[in-house]
């Protein structure tokens, strides 16, 4: 699963570049070198689908959050900027004692919150949005995903009362919706609408 996110991550650089002068020897230059990374951009893997603490028990083996925290400062020391992916939700454990949001409170890293745009997530993004805010973590926004095709009136009904629902409680959060689509390019034009509210709100975290 690691290997199909990264090749679909480069897919979405490359898809970029067409709205640029960036060259594809570049491009190149650039994936040759985070390959060079590859033990700290995902310094545990394993094959069973669960949450790393099932994970690791399966598999005999154990989830180092030292190890973890010293890949970051690793990436962080070599690059200007360090995008961590979560996996699973805030709350995830990572061992018996720490769960994710612990390993992202000890970084202090400022949090972009992407919710699943579905039945149920008003629940789990208001509560996660919460834990954020309580642990003063810095929280750039949300992003509500669609992440399933909206085949019918109803599925479109839900969707549309989620987003006026968070917008409406966190309107200073509300980064924009992302709609469903299997094609990266128009993946990526969608995003174009985000990003660069993304980029200005990061960079008013770090204004002195």
């Amino acid at each position: 699963q690691h290997e199909i996110d990264l090749r679909v991550h480069e897919s979405i650089i490359r898809s970029s570049s067409l709205d640029t002068t960036t060259s594809q020897s570049f491009l190149k230059a650039v994936f040759d070198e985070w390959d060079g990374f590859n033990n700290d951009r995902s310094p545990f893997e394993f094959e069973f689908p669960g949450a790393p603490n099932l994970c690791s028990f399966l598999e005999n083996s154990s989830v180092s959050v030292d190890k973890i925290k010293q890949s970051y400062f690793s990436l962080s020391d070599s690059f200007e900027t360090v995008i961590v992916e979560g996996l699973g939700g805030a709350f995830v454990p990572l061992d018996s004692q720490t769960l994710l949001i612990d390993v992202v409170c000890d970084l202090k890293l400022p949090v972009i919150l992407v919710i699943g745009n579905k039945l149920g997530c008003l629940n789990h993004g208001l509560m996660t949005i919460d834990a954020i805010v309580r642990r003063d973590i810095p929280l750039v926004g949300f992003i509500l995903n669609d992440c399933h095709e909206l085949e019918t009136d109803e599925m479109t009904l839900i969707a549309d009362s989620n987003e006026d629902e968070l917008k409406r409680l966190y309107p200073d959060y509300f980064l924009g919706r992302l709609p469903f689509s299997r094609n990266i390019c128009e993946s990526y034009q969608s995003f174009k609408k985000i990003g660069p509210l993304i980029f200005d709100k990061c960079m008013d975290d770090i204004k002195p």
